[in-house]
């Protein structure tokens, strides 16, 4: 009998570590019959409604520096403003100052979607994006309550980097 707790404690304090441990940001590429292969990077669900999502972003559109900036957004809820504003708090392991951006963005015509404007990706938000580990984000409505969401960041920057690489893999 002690032996099979011990299994089954064993079993569960590895199963919490390797959850611990897990990446926040994943990215793959999807197959689709109307649209050919895109890549797409997504977090896990967050609160239980919310995800940040990466798409493929216009490839027209190109730094110096060759980055082809992704299309990203925030999915879950309702947003009832169109007009809103959005704050982001980027956050790194081990450091009290946190970087706050008010970002451009548009909801959605569903009113599910709050898409972030292409002209978020400069190069100071690209730093802050893939750098840090937590990031807050503030959406503020005057009709309905302004909503706060954290996102675990941990491997934004590899789902950064495979979005705006230009070659589906």
């Amino acid at each position: 009998m002690k032996i099979t707790i011990l299994i089954i404690a064993a079993f569960f304090l590895i199963h919490l570590h390797v959850n611990k441990a897990h990446a926040q940001w994943g990215y793959k590429v999807v197959q689709s019959d109307f649209d050919g292969s895109f890549k797409k990077a997504f977090t896990d669900v967050i609160e239980g409604k919310y995800f940040m999502i990466m798409e493929s972003g216009d490839t027209s559109i190109r730094r110096a520096s060759n980055f082809i900036p992704p299309g990203l957004g925030l999915y879950g809820g309702y947003w009832c403003e169109t007009g809103l504003s959005v704050d982001l708090v980027f956050k790194q392991d081990g450091q009290d100052n946190a970087v706050k951006q008010n970002v451009p963005c548009f909801v959605s015509d569903n009113d599910k979607y709050i898409i972030f404007k292409e002209e978020i990706w400069t190069d100071e938000f690209i730093r802050l994006f893939s750098n840090c580990t937590e990031m807050k984000i503030r959406v503020n409505q005057t009709t309905c309550d302004t909503k706060y969401i954290t996102v675990n960041m941990k491997n934004s920057g590899e789902a950064l980097n495979y979005m705006s690489n230009k070659n589906i893999k």
